[in-house]
């Protein structure tokens, strides 16, 4: 649903709001299970323009990159250890 609607508007899909749609789909289930059959349709075009009121705005450009923050830690790091070494022969 959200796909053909944003297809309509002429947006990308992830335009729309999720959370909103699929409240909107949980209460078409709901009330298509109590209604009549020939009040599907008229129930599924109100759907499609509750959804067109859902069309998020454009997000802002970021103003920095995304970066990977550092974990801070208060302990120092450990030193790394000399290696072993092996006793030659048998």
């Amino acid at each position: 649903m959200m796909s053909s609607v944003a297809a309509d508007a002429r947006v990308f899909p992830s335009r729309i709001s999720f959370r909103n749609t699929l409240l909107l789909v949980r209460n078409f289930l709901f009330m298509a299970w109590n209604d009549k059959p020939g009040t599907l349709p008229k129930l599924l075009a109100s759907m499609r323009k509750q959804i067109h009121h859902l069309i998020l705005p454009r997000r802002r450009a970021r103003s920095s990159p995304r970066r990977v923050k550092v974990k801070m830690s208060a302990y120092k790091k450990k030193p790394p250890l000399p290696h072993a070494r092996t006793r030659g022969g048998s």
